[in-house]
């Protein structure tokens, strides 16, 4: 029996998705109890990303570890003629870091769907000394990227002097025709 020559070519798969209008992110409260809808990834600790808070609730609970890194991200098309496109999240950060400057981090960022940066400023940053003990709302203008498919990508990193917990919950792009 002889294998036949196979020829292995090189295969681009296109990450397509209708642009829409209205709430576009999938699973933003985390209501199933899980991270369906997102990509996640995680150093410096063995625990999913996503965790019970309260008595019902879920949010990514995100840094938490000394010397982690971890990312929750989700790709979304945005519609091309949006009058308006803005992302809203919830966010709680704690900290057991005692430094007077910022040393762990939370941003924002849109990616391609090749991972890419679209840009290199992120939409939004919290650090260690945005502890404040309670839920905090943050909405981002994202309009100038209508017509795009982008990826939301939340991403922290903690250094080694105390870990910082970054919860995120209730994400939210509305795009308004």
């Amino acid at each position: 029996w002889r294998q036949p020559n196979v020829t292995h070519l090189p295969v681009t798969l296109f990450n397509h998705c209708t642009p829409r209008y209205g709430r576009l992110i999938a699973n933003g409260g985390f209501e199933i109890g899980d991270s369906t809808g997102w990509t996640t990834s995680r150093t410096g600790g063995p625990d999913p990303i996503v965790q019970p808070y309260g008595t019902e609730e879920h949010a990514a609970w995100m840094g938490r570890y000394d010397l982690s890194q971890d990312t929750l991200a989700q790709a979304i098309c945005l519609a091309e003629d949006a009058s308006s496109i803005t992302l809203t999240f919830w966010w709680w950060v704690s900290t057991s870091d005692t430094s007077e400057t910022d040393t762990d981090f939370l941003h924002v960022y849109l990616r391609d769907v090749d991972g890419g940066l679209i840009s290199p400023d992120p939409l939004a940053t919290l650090t260690n000394r945005d502890s404040q003990g309670q839920w905090n709302s943050s909405d981002v203008d994202m309009t100038s990227y209508a017509g795009r498919t982008v990826v939301v990508s939340f991403e922290t990193s903690n250094d080694a002097d105390g870990p910082t917990s970054f919860w995120i919950e209730d994400v939210h792009v509305n795009v308004v025709e």
